[in-house]
């Protein structure tokens, strides 16, 4: 049972050989075989009688022997009734008649082997070659048919293994030789491998010669493909701009209609063929059996597998292509298939062995106005090769939308058959469920296929998608860049931004960093430009001048006249402390104890080191102190004549101190005078240790003492010979 053909054969009927000619032997079937095939099975039936003239009596070499009337058989002629068919139970061959199974019918074949030259061949067909049957004459049972072999040698074409023949930016494509027997390549960019990597646009060509074909002499092929750049599709795009804050602003881009249909969503709909409209052309396409017409006119730009369209192609076996040169006959495969046997950039409503010879209208027409046009193909009252009948369907193609939809209003189940899509080059197809090379009907129903791209354009805000429209209302709180990305047909991304600002927060700033004093002024003004001000104390100024402690802000307008307040700024201005007195304690300077810190002068230059309370003077001159309070505003107290030549003292040299201040201890060292006790007392004198020593260098703790300034007093037996302050930290 064959089941493409759906009826019974007789197997292994005819072997098929491809042979060179013998001029020495007549007989075909000793000549040399260059390739071998066969004809997997044969119905025997009543195709027709042989007064068309193909029973001759020889017919080993074709067109030899003579022609055969009618008459031949006499009174035989006719014997086995003349209505044999391809029935399952009984098939044969009437007396007279005969049986011509046609080269295009699918199921014989030869191989030609690779290096097989172009020239003048013979193919030799035996039949019944298992002897099944028996005959009166067993040893004619061949012919034997001279052929020309013009195509061999390369067949080479240059396709796209990686990436597109349009590059995006940045982008690659790689694109090789098909042909890869043991060949040379040599590119025009002058490359000898089979793939080369394409970084720019230009036009590639390869030519390549095989190896195998030497012997047949300069066998090449040459082919070219154009790579291209995409075009950049944004139109416009709104200005980078300012507005004010909690403000919003619509951003917009435009660009050039983009689609993106690589994927398809397979969809039922409802059962509505389209009627042919007589306000627009009726076209008639006259198709006999396996036969192509075209390229016929869409009407619009249609998208088809991310690649753009504007003419098409009818197959007579239920399919519309996108390319020319495809397949004519029926090829009972799935899809999606690369083969050459398999129509590529297809739309298969129904594919399978169509005969519109046999009956039947084919008629397309393109309705409507732009961008809502649609290309209607309809086949009316088609039969099935074999089957007859009359099927009904439709496809029809929409502008814009790019959607596949295909109305059937009657199929009839024949052969295996095809309903879907597929790509240029047979790697990527959608089909309807259940209909990929099966067996299947189909009564008023409608399909279609709705392209499933990523979105063309996409707001990108922080790097989450806001919106995939033209156009979206923002309401940026801060300086905000808005990135558009658009996609194109061939997936490859263009990317443009929007800048909207927002003007910075209104800050009041002052020409003072320090504590703020009774009796001191202070300006205010902000940190930019504005056009108006309107601060708290009503003044419209853009400094203001401050006196006494209070909270100030001021509202201002921009030059977009963006009215905005600033934060509260609160200022205080402190007291100034009572004028502080200074106090002569033999050796050293004080000042009273009410200040949080000092800075003494001397001859009206502040003295390094010299914020404590009190001071050792080591210089003759006017010293005067000034007291902090705890908000750093400080008084100067009046000048004070010191002579050091009224002090009671030794050398300096008697006593050592280090470090000075200290926290936790500290080294003395005491000078060649004799010293047998240390006395510490506050400044106040009350004594607080009383030390023997016996070396001229030890170490003296903190213990128990706290931070502040104490005495330190030198004595050889109770007469005191030298005192100095100490600061504990």
């Amino acid at each position: 049972y064959h089941p493409t053909h759906g009826h019974n054969h007789v197997d292994s009927w005819v072997s098929f050989t491809l042979r060179t000619e013998n001029p020495n032997d007549p007989n075909p079937l000793n000549w040399p075989i260059i390739g071998n095939g066969a004809k997997v099975g044969f119905c025997l039936m009543d195709l027709g009688t042989c007064g068309g003239g193909c029973c001759r009596d020889d017919n080993t070499i074709v067109g030899q022997g003579s022609v055969l009337p009618i008459s031949y058989w006499e009174n035989n002629y006719g014997l086995g009734g003349g209505n044999f068919g391809c029935s399952p139970i009984e098939q044969g061959i009437s007396v007279g008649y005969v049986d011509v199974y046609g080269w295009t019918l699918d199921g014989m074949w030869i191989d030609i082997p690779p290096g097989t030259c172009n020239g003048d061949y013979w193919i030799v067909g035996e039949v019944d070659v298992n002897n099944d049957f028996i005959e009166s004459n067993e040893n004619n049972n061949y012919s034997a048919v001279p052929v020309t072999l013009t195509q061999q040698g390369v067949n080479n074409q240059i396709v796209l293994n990686q990436g597109s023949n349009n590059l995006c930016p940045g982008g690659q494509a790689n694109i090789s030789a098909s042909y890869n027997n043991t060949s040379s390549y040599l590119w025009n960019t002058g490359e000898t491998t089979q793939d080369i990597v394409v970084n720019n646009p230009g036009t590639y060509s390869v030519i390549v010669t095989d190896t195998l074909y030497q012997h047949c002499g300069s066998y090449h092929s040459y082919d070219t493909i154009i790579i291209s750049s995409s075009i950049n599709p944004f139109a416009s795009l709104t200005s980078d701009q300012e507005i004010c804050p909690n403000d919003s602003i619509n951003i917009e881009a435009t660009f050039s209609n983009l689609i993106t249909t690589q994927y398809y969503n397979f969809e039922n709909i409802n059962h509505s063929p389209p009627i042919m409209s007589f306000l627009f052309p009726i076209n008639n396409v006259s198709l006999g059996d396996d036969d192509v017409q075209g390229p016929f006119q869409i009407g619009f730009d249609f998208y088809f597998f991310g690649q753009q369209f504007d003419e098409f192609y009818i197959g007579s076996n239920g399919w519309i292509s996108f390319d020319a040169g495809q397949p004519t006959s029926y090829g009972a495969t799935m899809i999606p298939n690369s083969n050459t046997n398999t129509p590529k950039n297809a739309i298969f409503s129904s594919w399978e062995d169509f005969n519109p010879s046999a009956g039947g209208t084919i008629t397309y027409q393109t309705q409507g106005t732009s961008p809502n046009k649609r290309l209607i193909i309809k086949f009316d009252n088609i039969p099935h090769y074999g089957c007859g009948g009359g099927n009904n369907f439709d496809i029809i193609i929409y502008e814009n939308s790019n959607i596949i939809e295909i109305q059937t209003t009657n199929k009839d189940t024949c052969y295996t058959a095809v309903q879907g899509i597929q790509n240029n080059i047979g790697d990527r197809a959608f089909e309807s469920p259940g209909r990929n090379n099966t067996y299947w009907g189909a009564y008023n129903e409608g399909i279609r296929f709705v392209p499933n791209g990523v979105d063309q354009i996409e707001w990108i805000e922080n790097n989450n998608v806001i919106s995939n429209n033209n156009s979206v209302t923002v309401y940026p709180q801060i300086t905000t860049n808005y990135q558009a990305i658009i996609t194109d047909a061939n997936y490859c991304q263009f990317i443009d931004s929007v800048l909207i600002s927002i003007p910075n927060n209104v800050q009041i700033e002052t020409n003072s960093n320090s504590t703020l004093c009774i009796g001191d002024a202070v300006s205010l003004y902000t940190s930019e430009t504005y056009n108006n001000f309107n601060w708290s104390n009503n003044e419209t100024t853009d400094t203001i001048t401050i006196y006494q402690s209070g909270t100030y802000n001021v509202e201002v307008a921009n030059h977009n006249n963006c009215v905005m307040q600033s934060s509260d700024l609160t200022l205080n201005f402190y007291p100034i402390p009572d004028q502080p007195n200074i106090i002569q304690n033999n050796l050293f300077l004080g000042s009273d104890s009410t200040y949080s810190s000092y800075n003494w002068y001397l001859n009206g230059t502040l003295i390094n080191n010299s914020n404590s309370q009190f001071i050792n003077p080591t210089t003759s001159g006017l010293y005067m102190v000034e007291g902090f309070n705890i908000y750093g505003c400080s008084s100067f107290s009046n000048v004070f004549s010191y002579n050091i030549s009224n002090v009671t003292n030794t050398s300096k040299n008697e006593l050592s101190i280090y470090p000075n201040p200290f926290s936790e201890k500290t080294k003395i060292e005491i000078g060649e005078k004799y010293v047998d006790k240390i006395k510490i007392r506050t400044i106040e004198g009350k004594l607080i240790k009383s030390i023997k020593i016996d070396n001229k260098t030890f170490t003296l703790y903190r213990e128990n003492l706290k931070s502040g300034v104490y005495i330190i007093e030198l004595l050889d037996e109770e007469k005191l010979i030298y005192q100095q302050l100490i600061y504990i930290t």
